[in-house]
């Protein structure tokens, strides 16, 4: 499970193992797929704080700052999880998929298919 600042698409750094942890697996299981789900707990518009220039997926310094619904933050998480683990090894963004829920989901979570057998 990841965690993300209130209102922002960012990350707070005890997630960082865990998105260690799916980068290992991905490189020893290179052929896997996963889905990334992201998720607020809130239905209402307002402020949110994106990934900025600075590219630091968990701090809140140099962040960009917009407007929009729970479903763009929910997708806005979503993409910050694929886009930092694409940028870490040689991962293809097509082996990342990423739906957005609004408030219809309270956690951001991967969804890794069972090893063939």
């Amino acid at each position: 499970m990841f965690f993300f600042y209130k209102d922002a698409a960012i990350m707070r750094s005890e997630s960082k193992f865990d998105l260690d942890g799916i980068l290992t697996m991905m490189n020893e299981n290179p052929t896997y797929k996963i889905r990334i789900h992201g998720h607020t707990n809130g239905g209402a518009s307002g402020p949110i704080l994106e990934v900025g220039e600075s590219g630091n997926y968990f701090a809140l310094a140099g962040a960009k700052e917009g407007y929009g619904s729970a479903k763009k933050l929910s997708q806005s998480r979503a993409d910050a999880i694929k886009n930092y683990l694409a940028k870490q090894v040689w991962m293809r963004p097509a082996c990342l998929r990423r739906p957005g829920a609004g408030k219809n989901l309270f956690t951001t979570s991967i969804l890794i298919p069972p090893m063939p057998m």
